[in-house]
């Protein structure tokens, strides 16, 4: 969309930005296109002292929008991301478990895009080395829920993810695994230098 182009050039501040992309997602969804939504992402990645609004945002945005794949997909991402902003907002307390719950929401929905369902399911890998004791038995259950998909790749990245979580590989190659992806380099032009 020309819109999602004209905010990144011509945006006064990164919040007016993320406002912005965030209204056009709600709107368009299908219509914007991948990389205005990667370009959001990386936004929100490299500014830190804007994460925990940006999610929160995204957070309630996503649990009122749960057909609108594009920002169901930057809504998890980020969750699996930089979950800790999330659950640092101090306007509105939202658990872990409510984290889980959105994330089951969006991926048990019917109709979901499997690549909606490819990024809940890298969410829930992520969140489970962060989440504790039930949670942790309830995202593997989830993730097992997906081995028998239609969808060859949701089945794959289930199955991946399954034989990660098992004990066996409890060790630093699971923590490298998950380890947050740093901000992308090339996009730095657009939103100034990384920090």
């Amino acid at each position: 969309m020309q819109i999602c182009l004209i905010v990144e050039k011509y945006s006064q501040t990164r919040r007016w930005h993320f406002d912005t992309i965030l209204k056009v997602l709600i709107l368009a969804d299908q219509s914007v296109k991948e990389d205005s939504a990667k370009s959001l992402v990386h936004l929100i990645t490299i500014t830190p002292e804007l994460q925990q609004y940006c999610l929160a945002k995204l957070f309630f945005s996503a649990s009122q929008n749960l057909r609108n794949d594009t920002l169901c997909k930057v809504t998890m991402y980020l969750i699996g991301e930089h979950s800790s902003a999330l659950l640092r907002v101090r306007e509105v307390e939202i658990r872990e478990n409510n984290i889980i719950d959105l994330i089951e929401q969006i991926l048990f929905r019917p109709g979901a895009a499997d690549e909606t369902i490819e990024y809940g399911l890298s969410a829930l890998f992520k969140l489970h080395d962060k989440f504790g004791g039930e949670l942790r038995e309830r995202i593997v259950k989830m993730i097992k829920s997906f081995e028998s998909h239609s969808d060859l790749e949701v089945q794959k990245r289930a199955c991946e993810y399954v034989k990660l979580l098992d004990q066996s590989w409890r060790d630093e190659r699971v923590k490298e695994i998950c380890t947050p992806i740093p901000p992308m380099r090339a996009a730095a032009n657009t939103f100034g230098s990384i920090p």
